[in-house]
């Protein structure tokens, strides 16, 4: 997959959501909402944590109140910053935040009186913070703005947002809520995902994945790639008989190949796109049929300024450009960046140009 820049276009979205949250009242409503959660935490006191059954023989673990009152305070002072800070600033929020109360101890459960569960301090600050109404409301028109119509981690499926600002996908965090609550509402920790990628990433910090925004890059950059298995696609010329396995997923650079595996494991990204075989054969197909010759025919036949000779050919005339070209023959965009307008882009540029597919 591929990482995007933090730039221009994504700030000035960031920055408007932040400010139409602000504006019509919804962040202070929202800090109304965080400030009566201390009401349960009363200063000086202490709150017992539900421990999974396993654990059943350890003393339970214990909140300290104040620290939930210093937790929520911060995130009262810094919602704003919150709201559209770089994804490398939200890094440094979560240590600020660690040093207070861990993510260890923010989901778990709370017991109350006769040892009555309630639900985790985690869950509660999601709550406040008004989510569920930005997921629903606010934030997919902004999806749509920035032009991203399918799932981050698949690069496989849909995920549409149509005029009224409704949208019909899942919203992912990269850094998960029910461990870094303060986070949940962040421009930058949020991401379109599918149903299927959503329900099967795991919420633990053992595993890595995608993470859509980078603000250490000035252009997109390639992360995760598919790489074809050209023996098996020798076999299917020879044979016309359709493979199984036609490529792998790869990290693009050593430092990603975690990634890799952890998304492998959790979504199972090889195994789906072996059932997109059929579009796997069609690029080997136009890899083969739209060669060099045919392309300057093309060309001929769409400008008839295209001919090196100066000769005048009978043409269309038509304003196309190279990406023009390249989506009339293989269905999808050009750019890497622009992987994120269709389903199967990545697969699609990727297999196209190891066969040397050239516009």
């Amino acid at each position: 997959m591929v990482q995007l820049p933090v730039d221009i276009i994504s700030d000035e979205q960031a920055g408007d959501y932040r400010d139409e949250l602000v504006d019509n009242g919804m962040v202070a409503g929202f800090k109304t909402l965080l400030s009566t959660i201390k009401n349960d935490f009363p200063a000086g006191g202490t709150t017992l944590l539900k421990i999974p059954k396993k654990f059943q023989q350890q003393v339970c673990p214990v909140l300290n109140n104040d620290d939930v009152r210093e937790y929520i305070d911060l995130i009262i002072r810094e919602y704003e910053n919150l709201l559209k800070s770089h994804p490398t600033e939200l890094l440094k929020y979560i240590c600020d935040f660690e040093a207070i109360i861990g993510r260890g101890q923010i989901n778990k459960k709370i017991l109350g009186q006769g040892g009555t569960e309630t639900e985790s301090l985690s869950n509660r600050i999601v709550d406040a913070m008004g989510y569920v109404i930005i997921r629903d409301q606010i934030f997919p028109k902004y999806i749509r703005n920035l032009g991203i119509k399918v799932c981050v981690y698949c690069n496989a499926n849909y995920a549409i947002t149509d005029k009224d600002g409704n949208g019909y996908y899942d919203l992912d965090h990269w850094k998960p809520k029910s461990l870094y609550p303060y986070l949940c509402t962040s421009f930058y920790n949020l991401q379109v995902s599918c149903p299927s990628c959503n329900r099967r990433k795991s919420d633990s910090d053992n595993y890595q994945f995608f993470q859509l925004w980078n603000d250490q890059i000035d252009k997109s950059k390639e992360v995760v790639k598919f790489k074809l298995n050209y023996a098996n696609v020798a076999r299917y010329w020879i044979t016309h008989q359709s493979q199984n396995d036609y490529m792998r997923l790869q990290g693009a650079e050593a430092q990603y190949s975690k990634m890799r595996d952890d998304m492998e494991e959790r979504l199972h990204l090889e195994k789906r796109y072996m059932e997109h075989k059929d579009v796997t054969e069609e690029i080997f197909w136009k890899a083969k049929v739209y060669n060099q010759s045919f392309m300057a025919s093309l060309h001929s036949g769409i400008n008839p300024d295209f001919r090196k000779d100066g000769h005048g050919v009978s043409g269309l005339n038509l304003p196309i450009s190279r990406g023009d070209v390249y989506r009339f023959i293989l269905g999808t965009y050009m750019l890497p960046e622009q992987i994120y307008q269709r389903p199967l882009s990545k697969m699609t540029q990727d297999i196209a140009k190891s066969l040397g597919f050239e516009i």
